[in-house]
């Protein structure tokens, strides 16, 4: 029977969501072929009397076994290394990873238990849907930096996120494979699963395995989609760089620099007129070609996590 440790990782400040994610996965269907457990990892300076009384509070009466391990330095990759190192030395067949924000459908398990059982995969992962809150604008529920990337179901896809994976905890352990730290700014899983895939792990995309996040209020606006949009770009040179050499790496960037400069100006008056349109979606670009820019001449360096 396989062993299947489900990790989220919470800094302690997003209780409500944090409860709608574990009841998620205390719910999920049985099986006979597989033993779920959950891994919560506290990312936080020192232990949180009130992370630990949420933990025993809402967790009594769940069948599933929740495991709790404490990452003291601060940083996504560190915590997502930290869940890799629990599922390693406690003989774990598969890690799957789903964010704080956001709750599994029933049979998600089920769904990535039984596609990557099904041939020679690694790992596999699916969308993340995205709830706006009632009355949301249009500028917002149209925008595509907050949708999932549009992929068919069943292809082989060159990375995934933690927000909605499976993959094969042997494979990372022979291929020596960590989420790098150097990138606090986030990004980590993008390159750890580009550098999983170059060691011939081969990723699926499963429509059917879901995971919904709500998008929170402090979210909806301008700046929070184009500091999004300018990280997604600027950590590109270190992603880049984990996969090709110097010369190529800068060449990428530029390239993909220019090509999202000119996909803003050419989309700007469609995206105003069309009636499915955001001016966010050009705008977005305009902040992600600028991020590679930046990324060129910092090297992916950036000062905070957006």
């Amino acid at each position: 029977m396989k062993k299947i440790l489900v990790a989220t990782m919470t800094t302690g400040t997003r209780q409500s969501t944090l409860l709608g994610t574990l009841t998620s996965l205390n719910i999920q269907k049985p099986s006979q072929d597989y033993i779920i457990e959950i891994l919560l990892v506290g990312n936080t300076s020192t232990e949180s009397d009130e992370l630990m009384r949420f933990i025993d509070q809402t967790t009594r009466e769940f069948n599933v076994k929740l495991n709790y391990v404490r990452e003291a330095t601060i940083g996504i990759p560190f915590a997502r290394n930290c869940a890799l190192d629990f599922a390693t030395k406690n003989g774990f067949d598969y890690l799957c990873f789903i964010d704080d924000d956001a709750f599994a459908n029933d049979d998600w398990i089920e769904q990535l238990a039984n596609s990557i059982n099904s041939s020679d995969l690694k790992a596999v992962t699916g969308p993340q849907l995205a709830l706006f809150p009632e009355g949301t604008s249009k500028l917002y529920k149209n925008a595509r930096i907050y949708h999932e990337r549009k992929i068919e179901d069943g292809s082989l896809v060159k990375w995934a996120a933690t927000n909605n994976v499976i993959f094969d905890v042997e494979f990372t352990k022979t291929h020596n494979l960590k989420f790098n730290e150097n990138m606090r700014q986030g990004g980590s899983d993008k390159e750890f699963f580009f550098k999983f895939a170059k060691q011939g792990g081969r990723i699926l995309w499963d429509n059917n395995a879901i995971v919904s996040e709500y998008i929170s209020i402090n979210r909806l606006s301008v700046n929070w989609a184009m500091k999004r949009a300018f990280r997604i770009g600027a950590t590109g040179f270190k992603i880049e760089s984990s996969r090709r050499n110097s010369f190529m790496t800068h060449s990428v960037c530029l390239f993909k620099g220019v090509a999202y400069l000119g996909k803003a100006m050419v989309s700007l008056l469609p995206e105003l007129f069309s009636k499915n349109g955001s001016i966010l979606n050009p705008l977005c670009d305009f902040s992600h070609s600028y991020g590679f820019f930046y990324g060129i001449f910092t090297r992916g360096r950036i000062s905070s996590y957006i």
